[in-house]
């Protein structure tokens, strides 16, 4: 559960309504399919590597097994720098989520949330298990619904129309102009002739 949710970035979270925006419904599942097409092969690949030879330590370990150690430490290295900058990243994310809802500075927030991550890492294992478990649960539960809500709001919505509820206005739109240039420059050619 806890690795599912690691895969769950705050990104879903805060970037999908304006991917929806930009690109309709139609645009916004075709993104995600390509995007999860595109990583299943890593993830598959990490897990053929951990199923032929399990070993303590995840990609570094194997990095070591397989390639040589001195990639493996520039593996560590860049897991150590991956989350000095992914966990403030993410300390700020939940403040600017949080900020939807409250008038109070976010600097406010990034504190509370920062002594949140603080605490519950200084805590013993067992309660940490059991926040992270939590945390993992309602963040593996909570995308689904709210994705598919997202996307089929606007293809519901019986105000717009069907090329706008499915993300294809503009595309159409673009067509039209090309059918119209091309009449008239054969319309022309017509004329000269």
């Amino acid at each position: 559960m806890i690795a599912l949710a690691g895969t769950i970035g705050t990104g879903l979270f805060l970037s999908s309504g304006k991917a929806i925006v930009r690109g309709g419904p139609l645009g916004a599942f075709l993104g995600y399919l390509f995007t999860g097409i595109l990583v299943t092969g890593p993830v598959l690949s990490i897990a053929e590597l951990s199923a032929l030879v399990p070993l303590s330590g995840g990609i570094i370990r194997h990095a070591e097994y397989f390639v040589d150690p001195a990639v493996a430490f520039a593996n560590g290295w860049n897991q150590v720098y991956a989350n000095m900058v992914s966990i403030p990243a993410e300390v700020t994310a939940a403040a600017v989520i949080v900020d939807f809802w409250s008038n109070v500075n976010n600097g406010v927030w990034i504190t509370v949330f920062g002594l949140l991550v603080l605490a519950s890492n200084v805590l013993l294992v067992r309660i940490y298990g059991e926040l992270e478990f939590s945390f993992a649960t309602l963040k593996v539960r909570r995308p689904v619904p709210s994705s598919i809500t997202t996307i089929l709001t606007p293809m519901i919505d019986p105000a717009r129309s069907w090329h706008e509820r499915h993300g294809t206005h503009f595309g159409l739109r673009w067509r039209s102009k090309r059918r119209r240039v091309s009449r008239r420059s054969s319309q022309h050619h017509r004329t000269r002739d």
